[in-house]
């Protein structure tokens, strides 16, 4: 059993969508209740796989008529700190993108304090091996005992190539190595997405850019091999559509959020 926290107040954050190009303020709330869910025009949408709408380019999720677009790096900070009692009450369509990465989420859920509810979730223990792949992509989870991840990514750029982090998650780990890593796309691919309303929002504000042969940002990256870091932080988001915490290795190559639902199916609907 792992012990449950929860906010010790309120945090707002502010800002745009990353797809939506809109201003949106979503405010996490401490509960005792008995997981995370997103407040939108009083319905309340469980984080959880059930509730997942779409994960094209990021994980959306609905119920009751409403969505809330775009969630995974609020829910990848919140579980990675052990947070599985809250309420994020959106004002707008589309989490706030903030700087790109989980970063201002951790230090102002930091600044507001961190309390335990009292209570424990039980981990979600995989016992067996499961495997899916796509066009020579593929995401495994099998039995560790612990929560390991194995990632790499495989990008044809100079400034990106193979890279791979791998390692053995926890609260410190997440705010030394993961938290501060950025979301990233390419140059080539604006027209594409924005044409079909993807990326209204993006911008070096908020995103690693990788031109051709080179990286946009005047100050480049933030990490040593931030985006495969960034690929951990998505990853930890999709994960916590479980709901509780996992025990277990999972071993991605060249995966997303796409895939990573599809291997969750697997496991929610106990195939």
């Amino acid at each position: 059993m792992i012990k449950k926290n929860t906010l010790q107040e309120s945090a707002v954050f502010e800002g745009i969508g990353v797809h939506t190009g809109k201003k949106s303020r979503a405010t996490v709330h401490p509960e005792h209740t008995d997981g995370i869910t997103f407040l939108k025009n009083g319905v309340r949408i469980p984080a959880l796989f059930d509730c997942l709408e779409s994960a094209k380019f990021g994980l959306n999720l609905k119920n009751d008529g409403e969505t809330v677009r775009t969630v995974e790096h609020f829910l990848a900070c919140l579980t990675a700190l052990d947070i599985w009692d809250a309420t994020i009450e959106l004002e707008g369509d589309e989490l706030p993108i903030l700087d790109g990465s989980a970063a201002p989420i951790l230090n102002e859920i930091e600044s507001v304090g961190i309390v335990p509810t009292g209570e424990e979730v039980e981990p979600l223990l995989i016992d067996e091996e499961y495997f899916v792949e796509d066009q020579g992509r593929n995401v495994q989870l099998d039995y560790y005992g612990k929560f390991f991840l194995d990632v790499t990514i495989d990008y044809l750029h100079p400034s990106i190539g193979v890279q791979k982090w791998s390692g053995l998650m926890n609260a410190e780990v997440f705010k030394n190595e993961i938290a501060y890593a950025r979301t990233f796309g390419f140059l080539k691919d604006e027209k594409l997405l924005k044409a079909k309303n993807f990326a209204l929002g993006a911008s070096l504000e908020n995103s690693v850019i990788f031109a051709d042969d080179d990286i946009v940002n005047e100050r480049g990256l933030r990490l040593e091999s931030e985006p495969v870091r960034h690929k951990v932080l998505d990853l930890l988001g999709d994960l916590a559509l479980f709901g509780r915490p996992v025990l277990g290795r999972i071993t991605s190559f060249k995966g997303g959020h796409e895939l990573n639902m599809k291997l969750m199916s697997r496991l929610w609907h106990g195939q």
